[in-house]
């Protein structure tokens, strides 16, 4: 009996503390929400009574809903867009042993983009495993190219590019003379037309690996607009050009180290412009000069 006569009082004040804190939790949420405070304290105590009164009865849920969090999302912005992957190393096509299949480049060869990013140009590039054409004959270029050619021609072009200090003859073309700093060696040259004028003209892509990168496959004159594009032409000392020996990149770079960047960036503009094949440790050998050089762009003459 004891127990039954304080048991009510219990209860009675578990409800009356039930309905305080409701109240107090009420308030806050119309602090936080801005709720109408009458309609969700009048809900809540009806739901706790009832709940008190019947104990099996299932809590009446409130009307009251929160509104649903809203997320804004930022508006994509060109700044924030992912942007072109980095121009990625060529890997050389080993199962490729086929020879080059360079098409016909009729008289000048494709247009090059001067300023075009010499890594993504290189990627670009066929790349053969090996290759040997054979029956290369400097001949089939055509005659020579040297500067001591008195018509206006390839040969003056490159040398009023060339040389500082130029004397160029009455009609603007034939260079008489001029000083020439040699890019391969950093070294100053004093031209003068003539035998023995200590200056030669250096195919950058030489005549013999154009013969087996593709230009086997051309017609003659095409052979021979090649052999006369300044694009691929650069006056050096004559010592240096016998010293090189048209080796490609692979087995020789311009001891001068401020050039090779340039000197790279030229041989891949001339193997572009032709669509010429490099093989894959020529590739590998230009990607390593390359990667020392900060953004190189390729020459457009």
């Amino acid at each position: 009996m004891t127990y039954r006569r304080w048991a009510r009082p219990a209860g009675v004040l578990s409800v009356v503390l039930l309905l305080v804190a409701d109240v107090i939790l009420s308030v806050f949420m119309l602090k936080r929400d801005g709720a109408p405070a009458g309609d969700v304290t009048a809900k809540r105590v009806v739901a706790r009574t009832t709940t008190a009164s019947h104990p099996s009865a299932v809590p009446a849920r409130s009307a009251e809903r929160r509104p649903a969090p809203t997320t804004t999302r930022a508006a994509s912005s060109p700044a924030s867009s992912p942007t072109a992957s980095s121009p990625r190393p060529p890997t050389s096509a080993s199962g490729r042993s086929a020879p080059p299949t360079s098409r016909s480049m009729g008289s000048g060869g494709a247009p090059i983009a001067g300023g075009a990013d010499a890594l993504n140009s290189l990627a670009a590039l066929d790349v053969q495993a090996t290759y040997d054409a054979g029956g290369f004959d400097p001949g089939a270029f055509g005659p020579a190219v040297v500067p001591e050619l008195t018509t206006c021609g390839s040969a003056n072009a490159v040398l009023r590019r060339d040389l500082s200090r130029a004397i160029i003859d009455p009609g603007g073309c034939v260079v008489r003379a001029g000083v020439l700093t040699d890019p391969y060696t950093g070294t100053s040259v004093t031209f003068r037309p003539g035998a023995g004028s200590g200056i030669a003209l250096d195919h950058v892509v030489s005549l013999r690996d154009a013969w087996e990168s593709g230009a086997s496959r051309w017609t003659a004159a095409e052979r021979a607009a090649f052999a006369r594009d300044s694009l691929n032409l650069l006056a050096v000392s004559s010592g240096t050009e016998t010293s090189r020996a048209g080796r490609s990149s692979t087995d020789w770079l311009p001891p001068a180290q401020g050039y090779r960047c340039a000197y790279v960036a030229r041989q891949i503009a001339v193997k572009t412009k032709y669509h010429l094949t490099v093989t894959g440790a020529e590739s590998a050998a230009d990607f390593r000069v390359l990667l020392r050089c900060g953004l190189q762009t390729l020459p457009a003459r």
